[in-house]
């Protein structure tokens, strides 16, 4: 197995899913509201990391220490709305 960071396959994400359950109890006691978990959490937050696994505008990273993954991060390029020219920057322009 590998040690660092790598992409992410299909075959991290039970992985993943119980990485964010994990930070949904840890997180709960500071905001009970928000972060309490629903009795099906794990199920329903799957698709949501399914999705972007593999794909073309997604860039899924796992930190995979000797095969086991300690934490792992998604991001997605996404393409403004017609017409809306963003000017490549979410940050304002000086």
């Amino acid at each position: 197995m590998s040690n660092g960071v790598r992409s992410a396959t299909a075959m991290d994400i039970t992985r993943m899913i119980d990485l964010s359950d994990q930070k949904r109890v840890e997180y709960e006691p500071y905001q009970p509201v928000f972060w309490r978990p629903a009795n099906d959490a794990k199920a329903k937050h799957k698709p949501f990391i399914e999705y972007p696994i593999g794909r073309d505008n997604v860039i899924a990273l796992v930190l995979d220490d000797s095969g086991t993954i300690d934490e792992f991060g998604i991001a997605a390029n996404h393409v403004g709305a017609a017409g809306v020219q963003s000017g490549g920057s979410s940050l304002p322009h000086r």
